[in-house]
């Protein structure tokens, strides 16, 4: 048994007592210093990464987590081209049955349903993104609106005299409550309004892809949004209002939507219109492809 001594930190062996006792030598230092250099270094780095993660920094830009807009796109993509797989899968099932034809028109119906609800919702996504990514012409848009509306309630001195001053950076969560504290998608009522959204909210990099929509692609986005309203609510004013973009498909002799427009006569079936054949396939084929790529593009 080792004889033991009380000291200050407790009851330690002699042997053992011995050795923390021994003088210091050089390599002692050595390690030492080694020691106390690295955890300075870790308590720097720890206390560097606390800052960087602070909302004030955050909001400096140090470390904003920024939404990758590249890839809601391709994602859309991706979902367009395996529902247009099951889509086709689905088809040649049904050729050459008894029902294919009332087959074919569900199909059809159903089909272009889902893929401009996936339009739709990539424009939100990416309306969001866009604004996460650079808020500075969505902030100006607001102050614009804020003193507008203060010069009217109040006066135009009023307004001037007051300041609005909105962050670098608007987190993911806090923009969705902005956009809309309803918890709704930012959904238009046609193109022509999401472009003039576009140029209040987006910043110039990101709002040129809106504008640059061809007339073909607009009267093709325009005819898809009607036409899914009205497999949706088939009321007699969205048949109405179906009709009229479907009948204003062709902007003109190049028009890309040569053969999805109709003539005097209206839609009565949607799924027998999409299911007709053109020179690129079924007409739903060429609303698949088109949104797509028109999607793509933005």
């Amino acid at each position: 048994m080792h004889r033991t001594r009380r000291c200050a930190v407790g009851l330690i062996p002699a042997k053992q007592r011995a050795l923390i006792l021994r003088p210091i030598t050089s390599l002692d230092r050595l390690f030492l210093n080694a020691e106390t250099m690295y955890a300075s270094k870790m308590s720097r780095e720890l206390v560097g990464l606390s800052e960087l993660r602070s909302p004030a920094n955050q909001c400096r830009g140090a470390l904003v987590n920024k939404i990758n807009t590249k890839k809601i796109i391709s994602d859309y993509s991706g979902r367009i081209t395996a529902k247009r797989a099951s889509f086709d899968r689905l088809v040649a099932h049904v050729m050459g049955t008894p029902t294919e034809l009332s087959d074919l028109n569900f199909l059809c119906e159903n089909y272009l349903a889902s893929i401009y609800v996936e339009f739709e919702c990539l424009v939100s996504d990416l309306f969001h993104g866009y604004i996460n990514n650079s808020n500075k012409t969505y902030l100006s848009n607001i102050e614009s609106k804020i003193k507008n509306s203060i010069s009217n309630k109040y006066s135009p001195w009023h307004a001037t005299h007051t300041n609005f001053s909105g962050p670098k950076h608007i987190a993911s969560a806090q923009l969705s409550n902005l956009l809309d504290p309803t918890s709704w998608n930012v959904t238009f009522k046609d193109v022509a309004a999401m472009q003039v959204r576009a140029k209040e909210w987006l910043a110039p990099t990101h709002e040129k892809a809106f504008s640059a929509l061809s007339a073909s692609d607009v009267a093709l986005v325009d005819a898809a949004h009607a036409i899914r309203n009205c497999i949706a609510h088939n009321s007699a004013s969205s048949r109405k209002v179906m009709n009229n973009k479907v009948r204003a498909l062709v902007t003109g002799p190049t028009c890309t939507n040569s053969g999805l427009e109709i003539g005097t006569n209206n839609i009565n079936s949607i799924g027998k219109y999409l299911r007709v054949a053109t020179p690129g396939g079924m007409r739903i084929g060429v609303y698949s492809d088109r949104l797509k790529a028109i999607g793509a593009s933005l």
